[in-house]
């Protein structure tokens, strides 16, 4: 067993993500957003006709994808539990019900989960390792990725579904263009409520559109709110897998 099956956790919650992008891919090829000028914001140059407008959305985003989010989540949130019973078995004792690993914002919530027993029977340099990881120790604790994990995963275990909507923002200078494809530079990007997109020249009764928007899919939920949805589950997924887990292999050999 060991980190073998906590490795196996992280590889079901990696299966999820796949399926979050998929998802996210096949909702986006719907097109499910469309150009509305706001006649009320208009600017005239020497004659010319400009106007500005927004990005409206024709298509809800379907439940199921907030449902294979809260599933890639869970799963991720669920690694560091089995970790902890892991490593319990690994320094020769048998966890219990209250082994977990504990994901705090204040010094006062980890003392309550150290005398509840949540680390008892692993190795003591683990647990200093476990506190060092701790959200309180960032300058903004609630906006840490391990506390974003721990919000996300309680909503949409106890309370609900995870909140999501498509938000709009024009293109960064900074894109890079890989294989014919472009990609912002942005990690993660942060959306936008509602933007404004122009000026767009009118000639005629036509819109002139020489400029492109940027879609996304952004949580609605804080502390992570509009932030692009995939690009944050990676980069939590990314902490757990390269900055977490192999701190932990030293005690299984």
């Amino acid at each position: 067993m060991g980190m073998d099956i906590v490795n196996s956790k992280f590889e079901w919650a990696r299966h999820h993500f796949e399926l979050l992008n998929e998802q996210v891919s096949s909702y986006m090829k719907t097109n499910p957003c469309r150009f509305v000028a706001d006649p009320e914001i208009t600017t005239d140059v020497r004659g010319r006709r400009f106007v500005y407008g927004r990005l409206r959305v024709d298509t809800p985003i379907p439940d199921s994808l907030s449902m294979v989010l809260g599933d890639c989540l869970s799963n991720l949130r669920s690694c560091l539990d089995y970790l902890i019973w892991e490593l319990v078995r690994a320094n020769g004792n048998n966890p219990s019900d209250r082994s977990g690993f504990p994901i705090c914002i204040k010094p006062s919530a980890w003392d309550k989960e150290i005398k509840r027993g949540t680390l008892d029977g692993i190795d003591n340099r683990a647990g200093t390792l476990i506190e060092t990881m701790q959200p309180y120790h960032a300058g903004n604790p609630e906006q840490s990725l391990l506390a974003v994990l721990h919000e996300f995963t309680n909503i949409n275990k106890h309370r609900r579904l995870l909140l999501t909507s498509v938000k709009t923002q024009a293109p960064p200078h900074d894109i890079k263009t890989v294989d014919g494809q472009s990609f912002a530079l942005l990690n993660p990007p942060r959306t936008q409520d509602d933007a404004v997109f122009g000026p767009f020249e009118v000639i005629g009764d036509q819109v002139k559109m020489e400029a492109q928007a940027i879609a996304f899919i952004g949580i609605d939920e804080a502390p992570a709110k509009r932030f692009e949805l995939t690009s944050l589950v990676e980069r939590i997924a990314r902490f757990i897998d390269q900055d977490v887990l192999p701190q932990f292999d030293e005690f299984f050999r």
